[in-house]
Formats: C-alpha cells, structure tokens, sequence
C-alpha cells in the first residue's frame, strides 16, 4: 500500500526559523536530526511525500545529506 503525505516549511539548516516559529531546539543540528527521524518513522520506502513550501536554507552539502537520509 502506497501513503500519500503533504507537508511543507520543514527549512533543514535554517537557524533563524528556531526563533520565528519557537522550534524547541537548541540549534540546527539537533533539529535537522529530529526532522529527519520524525519523517523516517513515519514515512516508508513506496510511499510518496509531497513537499509544499520551503524545504531547506542555503544551498549546502548539508541540505543533500538531510534529504538523502529520509
């Protein structure tokens, strides 16, 4: 069976969004970390995620590593 997921706004390596919108985490890497295991636990290898807003800050290696781990 096939889930169909939607999100948007998930902003990897954004430091600034931890104050804008109060994420509860002490910096960026903790964050990148606790997105990347939300979205594992829940989404699985057929399913399809569409994501609908921002996705990442700054076009670093970092971002490819948090996209390549989910």
């Amino acid at each position: 069976m096939i889930n169909y997921f939607f999100t948007s706004d998930i902003h990897f390596n954004h430091t600034a969004v931890l104050e804008y919108c109060n994420r509860p985490y002490k910096d960026v890497f903790e964050m990148n970390e606790q997105l990347i295991q939300n979205w594992n636990n829940i989404v699985k290898g057929n399913d399809i995620v569409y994501v609908l807003g921002d996705s990442c800050f700054g076009n670093t290696k970092t971002n490819i590593e948090c996209f390549q781990r989910l």
